[in-house]
């Protein structure tokens, strides 16, 4: 039985001017209908109306200082956490309600479990869903390829942190592919949860997921070299192959900047360089797809980038 004042969940959140979004995050947390739950924002020392925003919630737990990025940032709370259960949320991503309970449900029912995660919602700038990423079950040689786990749904047992000593901070644009990899390195079970949405990721043009996919791609190749030092992956097959898709991801990727860009010559020469490197996507429709765009001349959606 839980103690009237036990903190049952801890939500990090690390901020940096996300002003026009961060009320409605908090609000998204706050409205779960949980007695028990905390609460953590560490922002960046934003310069916009975050810190008074974060100055009208009296539950909140925060602190404005500058930091030394979202890595750094998502680490300061990490420590600061009461709760048994963990989440982490974007300063511009919010929850879905009910989700809490769903949560605490699931904990409960299944103590073998450390880590969950489900399909999520996207959203724009007006909170409008303009689309829908479905997650998978966790396989360890289609993670070390493509990030499968949805960062907003998840929450995870505090001891997974604390034995992962939070996110790796020389990382910026892969630090939750990382930690996923790792805990399930260290042996703890992350589960997938169909037909369920615990959160919406809010896709604009300004955030890294939209601005950077080409160093996305760069930062995890050096995560994946790293981590195939280790003795473990020894005897792990297809290395090569996944070094290659995740190269060939990285042109695809500058493939698609420079079809919004309308660079038709950058188009067609980082596609060939993608389909060198990995020659399986001659067999992907989607390749195809933009050969047709670079002919027409017309931009990919948002949408289909985060997918």
């Amino acid at each position: 039985m839980n103690e009237p004042n036990e903190i049952l969940i801890s939500i990090v959140t690390p901020s940096y001017n996300c002003d026009p979004f961060i009320k409605e995050t908090i609000e998204s947390v706050l409205l779960q209908g949980v007695a028990s739950f905390e609460h953590i924002i560490m922002d960046g020392g934003s310069k916009d109306k975050t810190v008074d925003i974060l100055k009208s919630y009296s539950h909140l737990k925060w602190k404005s200082e500058k930091d030394k990025g979202q890595s750094d940032a998502l680490n300061k709370g990490f420590k600061l956490v009461k709760g048994e259960i963990v989440g982490w949320l974007n300063a511009d991503d919010t929850y879905e309600p009910g989700t809490f309970k769903k949560v605490l449900d699931f904990f409960n029912a299944n103590p073998a479990i450390d880590c969950i995660g489900t399909d999520i919602n996207i959203i724009d700038e007006k909170s409008q869903k303009i689309g829908f990423s479905a997650s998978k079950p966790f396989n360890l040689s289609e993670m070390l390829i493509v990030n499968t786990v949805k960062q907003p749904t998840v929450f995870m047992r505090r001891k997974m942190v604390e034995r992962l000593v939070g996110v790796d901070e020389s990382l910026h644009y892969v630090m939750d592919h990382e930690f996923w990899v790792r805990a399930n390195i260290e042996g703890f079970k992350i589960q997938y949860i169909p037909n369920e949405v615990f959160a919406n990721f809010r896709m604009i043009t300004g955030t890294k997921s939209f601005e950077n996919a080409p160093n996305f791609y760069l930062e995890w190749a050096s995560t994946v070299k790293r981590f195939f030092l280790n003795p473990l992956f020894d005897q792990f097959p297809n290395k090569s192959s996944i070094l290659s898709e995740i190269e060939g991801q990285y042109y695809t990727s500058l493939t698609i900047q420079a079809i919004n860009e309308k660079d038709r010559k950058s188009a067609l020469n980082n596609l060939w360089k993608a389909l060198k490197v990995n020659p399986s996507l001659w067999f992907n429709r989607g390749v195809y797809k933009f050969i047709l765009l670079i002919i027409a001349g017309k931009e990919r959606s948002l949408v289909a980038k985060y997918n």
